[in-house]
């Protein structure tokens, strides 16, 4: 936890937004464990005691970097920095020339024209990359149930 609190400038504190469910979760093992998600700053962060986990980052400041299984994702990432050999990557159809992401349950969203999804070999969760106009704007990790 206090990794991710020192990677950003954000003066506000951790803010819970949401619980995981009976699926979904990064750090909960057992269904009795409690595992949260916090809102801070720009960022969803699934919290369980000391661990926590970025699940999803909505605009990146021009000195973000997110390391997601070797692939690095910052404010000047295209479909073009995509990675197929260690991903399988898959461009998602929209509903509409413009969709929007959020952050669940707080005013935190950015508009998107183009989604792609990844899934690193051999593993269970997704990694979302949201475009518009060819530059990455937000990020999010699901976890399968």
């Amino acid at each position: 936890m206090d990794s991710i609190k020192s990677i950003s400038s954000f003066e506000n504190e951790l803010k819970e937004i949401s619980v995981v469910e009976d699926c979904g979760g990064f750090l909960a093992q057992e269904e009795s464990e409690y595992e949260s998600i916090f809102q801070y700053g720009n960022m969803a962060v699934n919290v369980m005691d000391d661990q926590a986990v970025v699940s999803k980052v909505i605009g990146f400041p021009d000195n973000f970097k997110f390391n997601y299984k070797g692939l690095v994702v910052d404010s000047n990432f295209t479909p073009k920095d995509l990675d197929y050999d260690d991903f399988e990557v898959f461009e998602n159809e929209l509903n509409s020339s413009q969709e929007i992401i959020d952050i669940e349950f707080t005013d935190i969203e950015t508009v998107y024209d183009t989604l792609f999804s990844l899934r690193a070999n051999n593993s269970d969760d997704l990694f979302y990359l949201y475009f518009l106009n060819n530059k990455a704007v937000a990020l999010e990790i699901i976890i399968q149930c």
